[in-house]
């Protein structure tokens, strides 16, 4: 489940969750369970609503925090972010490099012509 502070900050959680594809992926991720908390109430009927879900959560778990199945997702979900940001760095580093090749390229073409 995915916890929100400052609700009182946020006029729509979906619109909210929509406006970013990273955190829409989290979201989707943690089973698209969400809880938005408005910091500005004191009333601890939002605390109870939130312990509610998470006891409502773990007894559909049968009693466990996490299944198997939901640790081999995370897992697979961790790994593919990893992949993709090796990937990200890969390919940052591949245009670095060719910046600096077509640096010193021209850089040797200047002392050439002198």
């Amino acid at each position: 489940m995915t916890v929100f502070t400052h609700g009182d900050q946020i006029q729509d959680i979906k619109s909210f969750i929509c406006s970013n594809t990273n955190l829409r992926a989290f979201v989707r991720n943690c089973g698209r369970r969400c809880f938005v908390i408005d910091n500005l109430k004191q009333d601890p009927e939002q605390v109870i609503q939130l312990l509610d879900k998470i006891d409502e959560m773990v007894s559909d778990n049968c009693g466990e925090y996490y299944t198997n199945e939901m640790l081999q997702e995370a897992e697979r979900a961790i790994v593919k972010e990893k992949e993709r940001i090796l990937k990200v760095n890969e390919e940052q580093r591949k245009r670095e490099m060719e910046a600096l090749e077509r640096k010193h390229q021209g850089e040797e073409l200047e002392k050439m012509k002198k």
